[in-house]
């Protein structure tokens, strides 16, 4: 790559950035939804990611670049960039994930409910309470009073 292509490489991104920090007040302003700075961070970086391989991959059939390419090029990546962050939205809400400084604790909550949750399948396999299984329903099917004592059994062991 040459000079040039750098110097446009990171002139778009910087034209982007400033694009997408206009568009994430404009959004907050007028229709009230917060777009976080790490979002629009991340859309940044998807952005040049994406700028880097459609530079690399798209050849326009001319070595110099003329203002019609440059601009064609850019609002495609303002549109994707613009999709990342709709999609990111709908993927992950702003607000769904907690503050980075409790993440510690919520992994630690989540992995007590996961090994909670291994204990009472292994409580429920034990007593042939696997629902998943065609066994389980043939003895539910020929011996139901059984099976709601394996299920009485089975909610004192876990309890």
């Amino acid at each position: 790559m040459t000079l040039d292509n750098w110097l446009i490489i990171v002139g778009m991104v910087a034209l982007l950035g400033v694009s997408l920090a206009l568009i994430s007040v404009a959004l907050g302003r007028f229709i009230g939804l917060q777009i976080g700075a790490g979002r629009v961070a991340l859309a940044l970086l998807v952005g040049l990611a994406l700028q880097f391989v459609f530079e690399t991959q798209v050849v326009w059939g001319s070595e110099h670049h003329s203002l019609l390419l440059l601009s064609l090029q850019f609002g495609i990546l303002v549109l994707v960039t613009m999709l990342f962050l709709v999609v990111s939205e709908l993927v992950v809400p702003q607000g769904s994930l907690p503050p980075v400084g409790q993440w510690p604790k919520e992994v630690r909550g989540a992995w007590a409910r996961f090994r909670r949750t291994r204990t009472l399948l292994g409580v429920a396999g034990r007593r042939g309470l696997n629902p998943l299984s065609a066994r389980t329903r043939a003895a539910f099917r020929r011996h139901p009073d059984g099976q709601a004592q394996q299920v009485r059994l089975a909610l004192q062991e876990g309890a």
